[in-house]
């Protein structure tokens, strides 16, 4: 059913998603190579259709010295800014690449030998994986822009908007396909860490939950695309068969929250190229 927006109740649409590049120092390939999808230029294009803003929020794209993508607001110039570092693109690369060449070892019913045609490619991959980083700082973005009620916990909320956006409004599979490579990128990170005990007081669920987690919402907006999740033992039963009434859940409070600040009466696909 479409969002139906009263104009009487929908703020005023007073500022703009806008896409900068920044430098691209020692990354000139993966600057070459997320430009040629155009990725950035379709996603702010669809937010900017979809979406009323306060203020305008920069997505930039550049060398930040880290490996990370973050959001802030900076009240100085009453704007917000969503960063990708393109030492994080190159993270997520070599992450996928290994998931390419050796996924099929560990799980050979879920990841195909990469000497077969219909493997999905490293950019493929890379391309999902940032695809669902990128929803996730809109998360924040929106959060603070939108002051909305959340109780806490706003990194796993922000993996919700994450999920929300990309399996209730991309095309076919893609969504589906960008949640489930992120879902494998937090499991491959978790099984090389080791922990201070310091690291468990980080605002940000471990690698393992937030794997669980997607791998739950994926499973629960469409239980026959994924049951090879709970076949193979890589969601427990009892966790799955909770996850459509937690999707459920997801989707409606999202549809909520956002119905006072859409553009439009209803919402269309962002899509990759």
């Amino acid at each position: 059913m479409p969002l139906m927006i009263p104009e009487a109740f929908a703020i005023p649409d007073q500022g703009d998603f806008i896409l900068q590049y920044g430098p691209a120092d020692g990354y000139t390939e993966f600057e070459s190579w997320i430009k040629s999808t155009q990725y950035f230029e379709t996603q702010v294009a669809w937010l900017n259709e979809k979406l009323r803003l306060p203020n305008d929020v920069i997505v930039i794209v550049g060398v930040c010295g880290m490996v990370n993508a973050y959001y802030q607001y900076n009240p100085d110039v009453n704007k917000s800014f969503i960063v990708y570092c393109y030492e994080f693109m190159d993270d997520n690369w070599m992450k996928m690449d290994f998931l390419r060449l050796h996924g099929h070892e560990f799980a050979p019913d879920v990841f195909c030998h990469p000497a077969e045609s219909y493997c999905a490619t490293t950019a493929e991959r890379t391309l999902n994986v940032i695809d669902s980083i990128f929803y996730h700082e809109i998360g924040h973005a929106v959060i603070d822009v939108y002051d909305l009620p959340i109780p806490g916990a706003e990194e796993d909320i922000a993996d919700t908007l994450s999920s929300y956006i990309l399996l209730e409004f991309s095309d076919g599979n893609t969504g589906n396909d960008a949640i489930r490579d992120a879902a494998w990128e937090y499991l491959m990170r978790s099984s090389v860490e080791g922990f201070e005990f310091t690291d468990y007081a980080d605002e940000h669920s471990l690698n393992i939950q937030r794997f669980f987690n997607l791998a739950c919402y994926a499973y629960g907006s469409n239980t026959s695309l994924n049951r090879d999740l709970v076949e193979q033992g890589l969601l427990p039963k009892e966790r799955a068969d909770r996850c459509p009434s937690e999707y459920r859940q997801l989707v409606s409070s999202w549809d909520r929250l956002l119905k006072p600040f859409l553009q439009t009466s209803a919402y269309t696909p962002p899509t990759q190229t």
